[in-house]
């Protein structure tokens, strides 16, 4: 909520899980906190 407060546009979700389950977490944030999230992985 502190991030929310100072105007987050963008977010940042780097993770190393590449499952599908990760999408419902970063769409959350994207919701909650009205911002567009970049979710991104470690694999090739």
């Amino acid at each position: 909520m502190a991030m929310y407060g100072q105007g987050v546009v963008f977010y940042l979700a780097p993770t190393a899980d590449s499952r599908e389950v990760w999408q419902a977490p970063v769409r959350h944030i994207a919701l909650e906190g009205l911002c567009y999230v970049l979710g991104c992985n470690q694999e090739p």
